[in-house]
């Protein structure tokens, strides 16, 4: 469970709702959540912001103003299939609430909505999103990377990391197990370019600092491995 919610930290949520008072307690708990939390009023807003950010993870209510949630989602899944939805319904629009379904929305909460129901749905969603988007690497101490925004985190906390050491992240992640030569790095970070023994273990001390030391294996005399066993 741990490990799941620190994945909710990597990933940004829309909330689409008119009713204020639960617009705002939704915003309160994803906040807490989530890395960033767009919300709106209204379906035409809410595929604005959409069109305009990364979002990751939707909740959407069905009847609203200006533009419904039938047709806000319409809306976004001729633009992305993948995305995963929930919906907020009431008890009284449960036929309604089979037409989003049908439009291929993820799952659904009845309002009033409980905190831990709402967590576990957006756990669920957040494998959904992992397994359609992204291959989320765990390290040691709480650390992960996200293959799809190139980013680290630890405990949910941002650690960024420079252009190098990120290519010889992506390097090391797509040779994983395989043992890569001083050649073999250099070719990759610096193609054009002369570069010298102590640069190169400059990226790869940084880079074991950020990630773990211990996911970085020396084998000597033929250059290093990475591992995340």
């Amino acid at each position: 469970m741990k490990k799941d919610i620190s994945v909710l930290k990597t990933l940004n949520v829309l909330i689409v709702e008119d009713d204020e008072i639960v617009l705002n307690e939704l915003f309160a708990t994803t906040s807490i959540l989530f890395k960033e939390v767009f919300t709106a009023r209204n379906g035409q807003d809410g595929y604005l912001i959409f069109e305009f950010n990364k979002i990751d993870i939707i909740l959407t209510d069905i009847k609203m103003p200006i533009l419904d949630g039938i047709g806000f989602v319409n809306k976004i899944r001729e633009k992305n299939s993948e995305c995963p939805i929930i919906v907020l319904s009431s008890y009284s629009e449960q036929s309604t609430l089979l037409k989003m379904l049908n439009l291929g929305v993820d799952g659904y909460l009845i309002k009033p909505i409980e905190f831990y129901e709402l967590v576990e749905t957006l756990l669920r969603a957040s494998r959904l999103y992992s397994n359609k988007t992204a291959r989320l690497i765990y390290f040691n101490n709480n650390k992960l990377f996200n293959t799809a925004t190139k980013e680290l985190f630890c405990n949910g906390q941002y650690i960024e990391l420079g252009s190098k050491e990120l290519l010889l992240l992506e390097l090391f992640i797509n040779n994983q197990n395989k043992t890569l030569s001083k050649n073999d790095i250099i070719s990759t970070l610096w193609p054009l370019d002369e570069i010298t023994d102590s640069a190169l273990k400059g990226v790869l001390n940084r880079l074991r600092k950020k990630i773990g030391e211990e996911h970085i294996i020396n084998v000597k005399g033929f250059g290093w491995k990475f591992s995340i066993d």
